[in-house]
């Protein structure tokens, strides 16, 4: 039964069921959640009859997610119980299991959540490595004038550090590792 979810580790598990007389199959629910191991396990125990139209019961802005018969009888395959859906390109599996503790299926998704990693950001910086601190200096001291001394820092500030420290893009992580 639990193969049938066709889930990994990474998805999320989510399950509906509607019973009636809860109480009498509480032993069964707790068997089929060990094997299963929904994350989310939704139970009900309501009716619906065919004065409750389609309309009604509508929610804009959801799609059901998946179109088996959940209420089966010897006569008649009904779908039901719905699972309605926002992003149905988040849902992986969807189905029915047939338990027999009642005549209504239990009705399940499996999520696949993975967030789209961000494109990394590309920035320039200087590679200090290979920074000869006496070579800078000589080429600050070339200059005697105190005042040439922060125009040769404004004009050849680039060029000098090019050649000692030069340019290099890197790739930073949108989202940083913990």
């Amino acid at each position: 039964m639990a193969s049938e979810l066709n889930a990994t580790p990474k998805d999320i598990r989510v399950g509906h069921l509607n019973i009636c007389s809860l109480r009498n199959k509480i032993y069964e629910l707790r068997l089929i959640q060990n094997i299963c191991r929904f994350d989310i396990l939704g139970i009900t125990e309501t009716h619906l009859n065919s004065t409750d139209a389609d309309h009604d019961i509508h929610i804009d802005g959801l799609e059901n997610a998946k179109a088996e018969a959940t209420r089966i009888t010897t006569s008649t395959e009904t779908l039901i119980h719905v699972i309605a859906t926002n992003k149905t390109e988040f849902v992986w599996t969807t189905g029915v299991l047939p338990l027999g503790i009642t005549d209504h299926s239990l009705v399940y998704a499996t999520l696949r959540l993975k967030r789209k990693r961000p494109p990394p950001t590309v920035i320039t910086v200087r590679n200090f490595k290979q920074f000869n601190s006496e070579n800078f200096k000589a080429y600050m001291e070339l200059f005697d004038d105190m005042d040439d001394i922060p125009w040769v820092w404004n004009q050849l500030f680039r060029g000098v550090c090019d050649s000692h420290a030069p340019l290099k893009e890197i790739k930073v992580r949108s989202v940083s590792s913990p």
